[in-house]
């Protein structure tokens, strides 16, 4: 499916000119960006799972707003091929494509990486190397479609692919066609992992204390995880930080209940997933 470094065979004909088209159908509260109605609902930070073709039609508006599925876009996060690599300064700019289309990220090197880091990056990300990119989606005043990579990471496990192709699929349907609650994913909305919406009750409430490992295990039966991932999620959820949840408090609120490695794991399973997302640096957690 994935020989030849590309695409090629099965998933470069079940996906090339694919892509979702937007539906007029109302988002629904509690998922995916915010409301339809304007720019009211655009301090909500969400985090989408798009093809780039749906990304480009989201840049297709009037204004500089994206849009898709009747729902206003500030964060995303696509899966690609890197076709080139261009290294100007302090930024390294990959076109990468998913089979539906192509876009240019744009990735910052901070003053935080030092000379090795940035020489590992710019080894790792050649030609031919699948990613994951978690950033920002804009179009400038050239009308060009770009992506800020705050998070790029290499692909090692081609799942994540065919997991990145179903995310879209179902993100698509449940913002066009709706859905019960707990329908879907696990139960994801009554889980309290509906994006971009508020912690589920019973679970982890901001500014509160967590609940018992009882409470998690509760609630993990509910959306499918397992409770230390639950537990961790609704940590992360409750947490009012605008540079996100930092390790050391989800250790220091988990203390007795799972231990360092368990939760090391559980932030590495529910990144990998597209449920958290790193912000400043790899210690500070936002939940998507």
């Amino acid at each position: 499916m994935f020989g030849g470094g590309g695409f090629g065979g099965d998933a470069g004909n079940q996906f090339a000119g694919g892509g979702f088209m937007p539906s007029q159908a109302p988002a629904q509260d509690g998922y995916g960006g915010g409301s339809g109605g304007g720019r009211a609902g655009s301090s909500k930070q969400t985090l989408r799972t798009l093809t780039i073709r749906q990304l480009a039609k989201a840049a297709n508006g009037h204004d500089d707003v994206l849009r898709a599925d009747n729902s206003e876009i500030t964060n995303v996060t696509v899966i690609g091929k890197i076709l080139s690599v261009r290294d100007a300064n302090m930024t390294l700019t990959l076109t990468i494509t998913d089979g539906t289309g192509t876009v240019d990220v744009d990735h910052f090197l901070s003053d935080s990486d030092d000379g090795q880091v940035a020489a590992q990056k710019k080894a790792e990300w050649s030609p031919g190397v699948y990613v994951r990119v978690f950033g920002h989606a804009r179009c400038g005043n050239d009308q060009v479609l770009r992506i800020t990579g705050f998070n790029v990471r290499t692909i090692t496990d081609f799942n994540e692919v065919t997991y990145y192709f179903l995310r879209c699929i179902f993100e698509h349907v449940h913002l066009t066609k709706g859905g019960a609650a707990g329908q879907g994913m696990g139960g994801a909305a009554a889980g309290g992992m509906a994006m971009g919406g508020a912690p589920a009750a019973g679970g982890w409430q901001g500014g509160g204390a967590p609940q018992q490992a009882t409470a998690f295990a509760g609630a993990a039966a509910g959306n499918g995880m397992d409770p230390c991932s639950n537990a961790v999620l609704q940590i992360i959820q409750g947490s009012n930080s605008e540079a996100g949840c930092h390790v050391q408090e989800i250790y220091s609120k988990l203390a007795g209940q799972f231990g360092q490695h368990a939760i090391d794991n559980a932030l590495h399973s529910l990144t990998s997933e597209a449920h958290l997302y790193t912000t400043t640096d790899d210690n500070h957690y936002r939940a998507a």
